[in-house]
């Protein structure tokens, strides 16, 4: 099989990857997962998985028995390191469940270290599955070719999350009520290598909301444009741009 190849199948196991490796202990794969590769990817003996841990970084590993009931696999080297993206955190208030999906999916791929959610005047999703869009996590870091796994948060009120805000991390709030500094020329003057973006539901923070925001300690509000965009277009593009000026896509 290819390299090429080699690199399509990538599972995350909730294991320690280089303790198995230095104990030279075989993995058994969960019932899910197992089912994927035999079923769905027809995979045999011998057959190579690409796994990573979020802790140590990927490895090669090697399909050493499967059948019915299970698929066993075992570890021969570790091919690359942990990779800590930029120290980021995307805030946002969830809003219907497939673009909630999308956004956690998508900001896991351009990189962040926490997604927090955070409920507002106007949040109007009652329930969010925390264990569902972890899986969306996973998923993406299974497809991207990440090594850490963000870490999600349960919702919290807007006042909570302003009340315990770290006096080291900037707030980057996109204010839609801004027009005439662009978010990029923002961020290069007052830019942090340690920052949060904020972004609020359909239909913005209320007055009331935006004002406190700006009135808290280390808050930065950016434009994100002339024109309004939706939640989810708001918090991939203000990541995108973040990255491009303070995070891990620029040249050093």
């Amino acid at each position: 099989m290819s390299l090429a190849q080699e690199k399509k199948l990538r599972l995350y196991c909730e294991t320690d990857l280089k303790k198995l490796q230095e104990t030279h202990t075989d993995l058994l794969l969960s019932n899910d997962q197992g089912h994927y590769i035999r079923d769905v990817m027809r995979r045999r003996v011998g057959d190579p998985i690409l796994l990573v841990d979020g802790l140590n970084g990927e490895y090669l590993s090697f399909i050493v028995d499967i059948n019915r009931k299970e698929v066993c696999v075992r570890l021969t080297k570790k091919i690359k390191d942990l990779y800590l993206p930029a120290d980021l955190w995307l805030i946002f208030s969830p809003i219907k469940k497939m673009p909630t999906d999308f956004i956690v999916e998508k900001a896991t791929e351009l990189g962040v270290r926490e997604i927090k959610l955070v409920v507002t005047n106007y949040t109007n999703l009652e329930k969010v599955n925390i264990e569902k869009l972890r899986l969306k996590i996973i998923g993406a870091i299974q497809q991207c070719g990440g090594t850490f796994i963000p870490k999600i948060s349960k919702p919290v009120s807007l006042s909570q999350l302003l009340k315990t805000w770290p006096v080291n991390r900037q707030l980057i709030f996109c204010d839609e009520s801004m027009r005439d500094i662009p978010i990029q020329e923002s961020l290069k003057f007052f830019g942090s290598s340690s920052a949060a973006i904020l972004v609020g539901p359909e239909g913005g923070f209320s007055e009331e909301e935006s004002n406190i925001i700006r009135s808290s300690k280390n808050v930065l509000s950016v434009s994100l444009g002339s024109r309004i965009l939706r939640a989810d277009t708001a918090a991939l593009a203000s990541i995108t741009i973040w990255h491009s000026v303070c995070g891990d896509w620029t040249i050093s």
